[in-house]
């Protein structure tokens, strides 16, 4: 018979190793379960039912900077950021009591004072006895939140991009007649002094809604801008005038523009922007006042040591834009020309005046530093380059240029009523035989009928049945060697090099003025049907 002594024992046994296995498990589990949590990317936290903290796992200490023997016996409002109203904090806990989870975003505040926005769940943890402890578990999605904003801002640039893309033909069909028939009336010599007056303020009013177009076709990057010879000393004044009348008072403008500062080939509207962007940047920085210093000058790229390699040797325009406000940290300076990054309260900036800045200094071939010191100030020094004698000598003579008629034939093709006429007037005024379509195909069989007839065509390029372009390629399969002129109020659409490899001798810009159109004309009907032989006809 079996020993019962001994098969007891042996059951003691086997409990005891089922039991030793069954801790060893559940240590284990306990293991693993410890693992995953200490490993997540989430933030856990557990209090006791008092809200004093129990435990927090390793994520809390990456993303809020705190160590556990910091936060452990302490309460989660050591990083409370201050950006929640009691009623948020009592319908949080009121939902926890009631043994209900909470779930929604908070912003707290890292160990350095940084905030982040965090989307948290919060859940009491019940037995027989009722609440004992609470677990939290957090996610920072402040980067998520901000690639969101980008995205965001970025789509909200396309729509600027495509609005202004749409209404820069239309608008400056519109300023071009604006513009056009005020300068014609202007020459008017029997208008009284006040009419005159009248319609000169119409005019600048004009010339202003005219910049206004080629300032959203900037901001959207819309724009191929055209450059003039210019001397910044006048657009350093206007910008003056203008910072004047919309800083607080109690900032302060002290300004120094140098004598005989040398021109440089620039596009003035963006120059302007250049320097409001900047000031305006600089006003941030002095919310309680202080000193914007503005400051134009000559000098020589060799006197600059800090952009070795970036810019060629040789004279530049110097502008300084100086502030006493609060400066940047190194970090803030390494960033501050990237799209989109501000250090401006949501709603009080966009991240794209210094990106704008920087990428119009770039078209204009300049520079552009930053220095700035912790609660002293920041300078921002823009290099442009200036013109030589002898592109200023060009200029002068293109400015000075007279406008010269003849009597060739001009077919002029618009879908705008008024532009045909305006631009009919003009040339008719200096002595051209003109014959106006506001429809293309009507245009395209008076051509086909009679191609010997015209000397020059004067198309737009958006029009309702067929494109400028597209209408020129027409032309010259009638007659090769007629001579084309396109108007466009949106360059963007039309790309230069491969229109005048199609055969188009020229491209105006809208809104164009009187002068400028007569100017054109006459320089491509010089090229191209005035000369025979060497000789003028």
């Amino acid at each position: 018979e079996p020993d019962n002594t001994l098969l007891e024992a042996l059951s003691n046994l086997a409990v005891q190793l089922g039991r030793v296995t069954e801790r060893k498990r559940a240590e284990e589990t306990f293991v693993k379960l410890n693992n995953a949590i200490e490993q997540a990317a989430e933030m856990v936290v557990i209090t006791d039912s008092n809200g004093t903290i129990e435990y927090v796992n390793s994520a809390i200490e990456e993303i809020l900077g705190y160590s556990k023997e910091e936060l452990i016996g302490k309460n989660p409002r050591t990083w409370k950021s201050g950006r929640h109203d009691n009623k948020f904090y009592k319908e949080m806990w009121q939902t926890v009591l009631s043994g209900k989870t909470w779930q929604g975003r908070i912003i707290n505040k890292d160990k350095k004072g940084n905030l982040l926005t965090e989307e948290m769940q919060i859940s009491p943890i019940v037995n027989t006895d009722g609440i004992t402890s609470y677990v939290a578990i957090k996610r920072d999605i402040t980067k998520e939140l901000l690639m969101e904003e980008k995205l965001l801002q970025a789509m909200k640039m396309e729509s600027v991009g495509t609005l202004a893309g749409g209404i820069a033909h239309d608008f400056n069909n519109l300023l071009t007649a604006i513009l056009g028939f005020t300068q014609i009336t202007l020459k008017d010599t029997s208008l009284d002094k006040k009419n005159q007056n009248n319609l000169g303020r119409v005019l600048k009013s004009a010339y202003r809604a005219r910049d206004i177009v080629s300032q959203l076709l900037v901001y959207s990057r819309k724009s191929q801008t055209e450059k003039l010879v210019v001397n910044p000393s006048g657009i350093c004044k206007e910008s003056l005038k203008m910072l004047r009348t919309f800083l607080p008072t109690q900032t302060s403008i002290v300004e120094y523009i140098a004598p005989d500062i040398y021109s440089i080939s620039a596009n003035t509207t963006q120059i302007q922007q250049v320097i409001m962007n900047l000031a305006i940047n600089a006003n941030h920085a002095m919310p309680d006042g202080g000193t914007l210093s503005l400051t134009l000058k000559n000098a020589d790229y060799d006197q600059y040591e800090v952009i070795p390699g970036k810019i060629i040797s040789g004279p530049y325009v110097v502008l300084l834009v100086e502030d006493t406000g609060s400066g940047m940290s190194n970090e803030t300076m390494s960033r501050i020309f990237d799209p989109f990054f501000t250090t401006k309260e949501r709603g009080k900036g966009t991240g794209l005046g210094l990106a704008t800045t920087y990428s119009i200094v770039q078209q204009h071939k300049g520079e552009i530093t930053v220095e700035s010191d912790v609660g002293k100030g920041t300078i921002f020094t823009v290099f442009l380059p200036s013109v030589s004698a002898a592109d200023k000598a060009v200029s002068k003579e293109k400015i000075q240029e007279s406008v010269r008629g003849g009597n060739e034939s001009i077919l002029l093709i618009d879908d705008e009523e008024d532009v045909t006429e305006l631009g009919g007037e003009i040339l008719r005024n200096l002595g051209y035989k003109v014959k106006s379509f506001n429809k293309s195909p009507d245009a395209l069989k008076a051509f086909s009928s009679h191609p010997d007839d015209f000397d020059l065509v004067i198309t737009d390029q958006t029009m309702p049945s067929i494109t400028g372009e597209n209408f020129a390629k027409e032309l010259l399969k009638i007659r090769e060697d007629i001579s084309i002129i396109l108007c466009t109020g949106y360059k963007e659409k039309i790309k230069s090099k491969k229109t005048l490899e199609i055969g188009i001798k020229k491209i105006i810009m809208k809104p164009f003025e009187v002068e400028e159109l007569g100017r054109i004309v006459g320089h491509v009907l010089d090229e191209t049907i005035r000369t025979k032989d060497g000789k003028k006809r």
